[in-house]
């Protein structure tokens, strides 16, 4: 299982629902997206809109890097090694963002 964690500023909030919206509409079978979070939560330091997605059998990952409108998306496996998942096993589309692992217990 794996999280797509798609990050958007307030005033791109309307290309992150746009991709929602379209992934709705999708035929991906192993994918399940969730409501805007406009909040800064967890490790993540922007806005974002989480999807989890089983594999990449469907193409989701290919299929999101082309649709991301030029939004930096963080992908990672949920192993339960949560600093590991987010910064070593982790593939970023766009730009790589910073993270707030101090929140996952890591300091450094």
């Amino acid at each position: 299982m794996y999280h797509a964690h798609v990050y958007f500023s307030h005033h791109q909030q309307q290309l992150a629902e746009d991709i929602r919206q379209k992934l709705l509409q999708s035929d991906f079978t192993e994918m399940k997206t969730y409501p805007l979070v406009t909040k800064n939560v967890g490790p993540h330091t922007k806005p974002m809109l989480e999807i989890n997605f089983k594999n990449n059998d469907e193409g989701f990952i290919e299929w999101l890097d082309q649709h991301r409108n030029g939004l930096s998306v963080l992908i990672h496996p949920l192993t339960g090694n949560e600093i590991a998942d987010h910064s070593t096993e982790a593939l970023w589309l766009g730009e790589k963002l910073d993270l707030n692992f101090a929140v996952l217990g890591c300091t450094t």
